[in-house]
């Protein structure tokens, strides 16, 4: 609770611990689980938003469910389930054979014996707790103590930022302009959210990551580094919405027919094109170099989006910079509705 650490315990009920002791009888396996949990009587006093699902088991569990509902992200860090349904999938696993189970798609050969003890430890926890969703962590013990291990400025970083600005770094692209793209096209961002603000900086962190790829394939290319990146501190939406607002950096209409894009709603959409549209006027304007964006400012005058040059950078408006300023527009009245 904002860095705080509330209740906590460490009781023996890990899926392997309870194959050992429960022998694989499911009955004697729930009674244990029910019997060391009852004796936590804080647990039935937190009220959780989420359940971090933390370990291989509840990794191999979530791959399944992935299959199951042909979920179109193959990344299983920060996958979100709410828990009525995870809870109905949970009893499936439980109530499923381990023979059948190891021929289930997504379940992996070395973890088919822990499903069913995860999965009943996962659903009485959930059953007690009542959290909104589960989210399932790639990281683990060897990631906790790393993190122990760096200094407190490097632990108080955000991640996403962090993790985008190494990115950034790789491709040589000259530092500081990303800053001045962020605050360049603020104007038309006056309402948002702290979360939306940082997907932002990420954006404009990135927006040259596709630099040195051939024109023709740049968006699909931007798109697909960032939905297949490592990138960290951040959701399956906010990672499809980020990589869309690269698509559109390089490429103003849609093309990408990507299941993937389903998983962000119209909002999300709209605000990535205009994003991404920003980014790509933005380059124009200054060849991606800090200090030229001064030339041009972005304004709204009764809601309407409007570009002003100073007298220094008239010869800048050509009809190409005039088409991407009109798309901009275009754009931003999509998400002023």
């Amino acid at each position: 609770d904002q860095g705080l650490i509330g209740g906590q315990t460490t009781i023996p009920i890990g899926p392997l611990r309870l194959l050992d002791t429960a022998k694989g009888n499911r009955e004697q396996t729930g009674k244990i689980i029910a019997d060391a949990l009852d004796e936590e009587s804080w647990l039935t006093k937190v009220e959780p938003e989420h359940f971090y699902a933390v370990g291989g088991s509840f990794r191999a569990l979530a791959h399944i469910h992935m299959h199951k509902r042909d979920y179109p992200l193959d990344i299983v860090h920060q996958y979100a389930v709410k828990t009525m349904p995870m809870r109905k999938f949970l009893k499936e696993i439980i109530n499923t054979p381990a023979e059948i189970l190891a021929k289930v798609p997504g379940a992996p050969a070395k973890r088919v014996e822990s499903l069913i003890p995860a999965a009943q430890v996962l659903d009485r926890v959930l059953e007690i707790t009542h959290p909104v969703d589960v989210v399932f962590c790639s990281s683990g013990i060897r990631e906790g103590y790393l993190y122990e291990r760096l200094t407190p400025f490097v632990r108080n970083e955000d991640p996403l930022i962090a993790s985008c600005t190494d990115l950034a770094s790789q491709n040589g692209r000259v530092p500081g302009y990303a800053r001045e793209l962020f605050a360049w096209m603020m104007p038309m961002f006056g309402r948002e959210h702290e979360n939306e603000q940082r997907l932002r900086l990420a954006a404009c962190i990135l927006s040259e990551l596709a630099w040195r790829i051939h024109p023709d394939y740049r968006a699909e290319w931007a798109f697909n580094r960032i939905i297949q990146s490592t990138l960290t501190g951040l959701s399956h939406d906010e990672r499809v919405t980020l990589a869309l607002a690269l698509y559109h950096r390089y490429q103003y209409k849609l093309k990408n027919n990507s299941q993937i894009v389903s998983l962000i709603k119209d909002k999300e959409k709209a605000w990535a094109k205009v994003v991404g549209t920003a980014a790509n006027l933005a380059f124009q304007l200054s060849g991606g170099m800090a200090g030229n964006l001064a030339n041009v400012a972005l304004s709204l005058k009764k809601g309407r989006l409007e570009v002003a040059f100073t007298e220094d950078a008239q010869d800048l408006l050509a009809d190409t910079v005039r088409k991407r300023i009109d798309g901009l527009g275009e754009a931003f009245r999509e998400i002023a509705k």
